[in-house]
């Protein structure tokens, strides 16, 4: 991974339980599978953008979790497929601002 892509700092919700962006990029890196990741690129996602996580793991994660919109805001920034997918679950749909919607 491009050390420009990656987040080296926590960002802790409110509740110190929280995963910050580098374990949760932990988990993600841990499940991906290189089979997806081609199957995807073949499908037209850049091979930059994709770690390889299937959708049914992203979504355990994110119920795992739960809403924190902090946490969301900086896992899309890390521009991953599954990052995005699960900033996109994270995110709370009442603090979104127009910035973040564009």
């Amino acid at each position: 991974m491009p050390p420009h892509r990656r987040c080296y700092h926590e960002c802790m919700h409110s509740d110190d339980t929280a995963p910050g962006v580098n374990s949760v990029l932990e988990r993600l890196l841990s499940a991906k599978d290189p089979l997806l990741a081609q199957a995807l690129t073949r499908l037209g996602w850049p091979p930059s953008a994709v770690l390889g996580v299937d959708s049914a793991t992203v979504e355990h994660l994110a119920r795992e979790i739960g809403r924190n919109h902090v946490l969301a805001r900086a896992l899309w920034s890390e521009g991953f497929r599954e990052t995005r997918l699960l900033a996109i679950r994270l995110a709370q749909p009442a603090e979104a601002d127009a910035a973040m919607l564009d």
